[in-house]
């Protein structure tokens, strides 16, 4: 792992601030993709931008992660259990976004020894947001 990785993981300080932002942040990326209630397919590319290229598993109100997995542990697996059981494909005929790690690899590869993780507790919090005042304050600005 990248010792910039690994500081995220030791950093108890971060650490804190992960535990208590991530989910605030991804609040906000819900709400930013929401129409009528409804959560667009759209928040998966907030998240991104709010996080790359890390694993995270979103769980509200209980108890989660944000998780570093090594691509070599990746890999490791894919050769040990093969694809058909490291990969999900979608069910054909249905608007996929790709493939899926399956649980049984996820689950083995957020065990390893060399995966670090960050417990969090998924917990919703009142945002008073609306994603329109932004702009309308910013063209009023001079």
């Amino acid at each position: 792992m990248s010792s910039r990785l690994i500081k995220i993981f030791e950093d108890e300080k971060l650490i804190k601030r992960i535990k208590t932002h991530l989910p605030y942040l991804f609040q906000i990326a819900e709400l930013e993709s929401s129409r009528a209630g409804k959560i667009g397919m759209e928040v998966g590319s907030l998240r991104e931008k709010i996080i790359v290229a890390l694993l995270i598993q979103i769980n509200w109100n209980n108890t989660g992660g944000f998780y570093y997995i090594p691509l070599e542990d990746q890999k490791g697996l894919f050769d040990r259990i093969g694809k058909e059981r490291y990969i999900k494909l979608p069910k054909q005929g249905t608007n996929s976004r790709g493939v899926e790690i399956t649980k049984e690899a996820l689950s083995s590869l957020v065990e390893d020894a060399l995966s670090k993780t960050i417990k969090i507790h998924w917990q919703r919090t009142k945002i008073d947001y609306n994603p329109y005042k932004r702009w309308v304050d910013y063209w009023r600005e001079d």
